[in-house]
């Protein structure tokens, strides 16, 4: 399993719309990839938070190649503040 955490801030002036592109992201995912689990999270009110669990590695590249996250990133990396930071997890067993 591969689990990451994604975590950025968007301008104050462009937060309604990150709301507004994250839940099509999200059902997007939903749509085309069913096996992989994706959250999403808002704190500080301009900043955001992705969870993501993918099974394998061919999972995840398909992920980040597809033409959803492609858009997605195409629209929200603009209104970043600074480029988003990415993580990866290992749970605690």
């Amino acid at each position: 399993m591969i689990i990451k955490l994604a975590m950025y801030s968007v301008k104050p002036e462009r937060v309604e719309i990150v709301k507004k592109v994250i839940p099509e992201f999200v059902n997007s995912i939903k749509q085309n990839e069913p096996e992989t689990f994706y959250e999403s999270y808002n704190y500080e009110e301009n900043s955001f938070v992705h969870l993501m669990k993918f099974k394998t590695r061919e999972a995840e590249e398909y992920h980040r190649n597809s033409e959803h996250t492609k858009k997605f990133v195409e629209i929200i990396y603009p209104e970043c503040i600074k480029p988003p930071v990415f993580k990866d997890l290992e749970e605690v067993k």
